[in-house]
């Protein structure tokens, strides 16, 4: 009997726990509200334009509202660049703001 505990032995085998398998959950689609912002991105304004911007997205940041998107056009610092972008922003379709 003493010389049976010298004898090589397996290691011990743990078995996993047997986890349930999660629940598949739906991804949920957040209705975005659409913004446009017709900004001065390029021509004589273009460091006011691109700062309205950063603010903007900024202020997009700090508010953590997933359900809104910008939709920033450019608009060449012109009045004809200006109806162009609005034309291209509402092609789009921006949604308008919600009703409260």
């Amino acid at each position: 009997m003493p010389l049976v505990g010298c004898a090589t032995q397996a290691p011990p085998r743990y078995a996993a726990p047997a986890w349930p398998a999660p629940a598949a959950v739906p991804l949920v689609e957040i209705p975005r509200t659409r913004v446009g912002l017709l900004l001065p991105l390029t021509g004589a304004n273009r460091p006011l334009g691109q700062a309205m911007l950063n603010a903007s997205q900024l202020a997009l940041f700090d508010q953590a509202d997933p359900a809104i998107e910008f939709l920033p056009r450019d608009t060449g610092s012109t009045p004809g660049g200006a109806a162009e972008a609005a034309r291209s922003a509402i092609a789009e379709g921006p949604a308008p703001w919600p009703a409260r």
